[in-house]
């Protein structure tokens, strides 16, 4: 996309339509700038990806942590929202989160309160 739109600024740079030429070339340079800060979250997400290592069985929820509770799956790795893998939904929380801080540092059978809810924690992974 970003090519196109490098493309498509050049072709608008060889044109001599006067406001139309200004107006068109601005345009391409706000989806330019759209497409960045796109490219920049998504490179974000995934240094965070890489960040987390994964993890053996643990005593205690740390980033790389994946929590059974009774409010459904969370894996603690990157904010990419819900997956569902094998028919399961899987929510994919960041580390930063306030809910995954939240569970930072909790056990097996630990209650979390957030948002008016409560998270049992069954099982850690």
């Amino acid at each position: 996309m970003m090519i196109e739109l490098r493309k498509s600024a050049a072709n608008e740079g060889k044109s001599t339509a006067g406001d139309k030429h200004e107006t068109a070339l601005a345009m391409v340079q706000i989806e330019q700038e759209q497409l960045q800060r796109q490219i920049n979250i998504v490179q974000s997400q995934l240094n965070q990806l890489h960040a987390v290592r994964a993890l053996d069985a643990s005593e205690t929820v740390q980033a790389g942590s994946l929590l059974n509770t009774d409010q459904g799956l969370f894996y603690i790795c990157t904010g990419i929202g819900k997956l569902t893998i094998e028919g399961k939904d899987l929510l994919c929380i960041s580390p930063t989160a306030p809910l995954a801080s939240s569970f930072l540092g909790k056990k097996k059978n630990d209650v979390v309160f957030f948002n008016r809810r409560a998270f049992r924690i069954l099982d850690i992974s």
